[in-house]
């Protein structure tokens, strides 16, 4: 199959809710988002809509013996009434802990409007003093722009 066959098919996976994909992403230190690696999950009623909803449960029993075995872990022994309990309170603490990523897609630090004026400005002064200092690094370069456009500002 062609790549724009599978891009559309994986698209219409998605729309019928049968294929699910996850892309997380990572905070940079200078506030952009970084994506990593998607992670796709097949719903098992795609493998009913086929009929192999009986060899999704055998293959998928197998995957975890096989991960348990690799993992060096015993059969799990049913927990107590308290136990399991328990454990639900600490997971369920640790859920409201965690926060989604806001999908409007900003590339700012949350909390901060975007400048993208002042980044733009920023980045053309940067490439004018590259121009002028062709030794410099690209981080010198954004120093003395910040300084110039800042002093620009002030005085």
């Amino acid at each position: 199959m062609g790549l724009k066959r599978v891009e559309r098919a994986v698209k219409d996976l998605k729309a019928a809710g049968l294929l699910t994909v996850a892309q997380p992403r990572q905070l940079q230190p200078d506030g952009t988002w970084r994506g990593l690696a998607a992670v796709k999950a097949v719903s098992k009623h795609l493998f009913a809509a086929f009929g192999l909803t009986r060899m999704l449960e055998i293959e998928r029993r197998k995957a975890s013996k096989r991960l348990k075995e690799k993992l060096g872990d015993k059969p799990e022994k049913p927990g107590t009434l308290t136990s399991k309990g328990r454990f639900n309170l600490f997971m369920g603490g640790l859920a409201g802990q965690i926060q989604k990523p806001r999908k409007s897609g900003r590339t700012s630090v949350p909390g901060k409007p975007p400048d993208f004026e002042r980044r733009k400005a920023l980045s053309v002064k940067a490439m004018e003093i590259k121009a002028e200092h062709p030794t410099w690094t690209s981080e010198q370069c954004f120093k003395e722009a910040e300084k110039r456009l800042t002093g620009r500002r002030s005085g």
